[in-house]
């Protein structure tokens, strides 16, 4: 009789670990212009997930190809400089990158100096002040209203509401060389959801001025995965 009821319980489980559902982030694409970067990142993304439950965008040579080399640091402001073919014309830009605290969070904005014309210099001779900001060709970060609107895809609707998806500032501006090409990731650490109930990243290519062209569009969404009873640990008769 024992050893029927243990099998009983062993074969309870083995059904229960089964059925069992397990929550993923995953990203999907929402809207791609080039399939192959978007492919890409996403590919790219999801191993961060998966592994280390967030992205991690410095153990990544998309990202690191391109030297930061660090200006001026106080308490939550820290400034980065760096030279490199930003709007893909063939020309080497200098980009100032400023991660100052928002809300208790890091905030990028990226100031560009087209071909390193009226650029800040290195130090000991640095300086970021009103002055040198106006000086740039482009500046990519202050978005109106603290908000970058997602204008490749359809409005959501809530009620008698329309708007655009969007993302929410703080803002992490990072970007990253793909192919001989430049593009740049902007997402949220807050990562929470807009007016329509969604989450996404932005993969852009930066034109000029203040001009951006979104690449993809990637939604952060919650996937139930099955767990098999191999992911599980063994019930063992004693």
């Amino acid at each position: 009789m024992l050893q029927v009821k243990h099998v009983l319980a062993i074969t309870a489980f083995v059904i229960a670990s089964v059925t069992q559902l397990a929550i993923a982030d995953v990203y999907k694409l929402a809207m791609s212009k080039e399939d192959a970067v978007c492919n890409h990142m996403i590919n790219l993304f999801n191993e961060d997930l998966k592994i280390h439950g967030k992205l991690k965008y410095e153990q990544h040579v998309e990202f690191s190809s391109i030297g930061w080399t660090k200006v001026f640091e106080d308490y939550c402001d820290l400034i980065y400089m760096s030279e490199f073919d930003i709007n893909d014309d063939g020309q080497i830009d200098t980009v100032v990158k400023n991660a100052a605290c928002l809300s208790n969070e890091e905030n990028d904005v990226l100031y560009v100096y087209d071909k390193g014309f009226n650029a800040p210099k290195y130090p000991p001779n640095f300086k970021l002040d009103a002055t040198m900001v106006k000086q740039s060709s482009g500046v990519i970060g202050s978005f109106p209203k603290g908000s970058y609107y997602l204008k490749k895809i359809p409005k959501f609707k809530v009620g008698s509401y329309e708007g655009f998806h969007y993302l929410g500032s703080p803002f992490l501006i990072n970007p990253f060389r793909f192919r001989n090409k430049t593009f740049i990731a902007i997402d949220s650490p807050f990562l929470t959801e807009d007016g329509g109930g969604k989450k996404f990243i932005v993969i852009t290519k930066y034109k000029h001025g203040n001009e951006l062209d979104d690449t993809c569009y990637l939604e952060l969404m919650s996937e139930e995965l099955k767990k098999s009873p191999k992911d599980e640990p063994k019930s063992r008769g004693r």
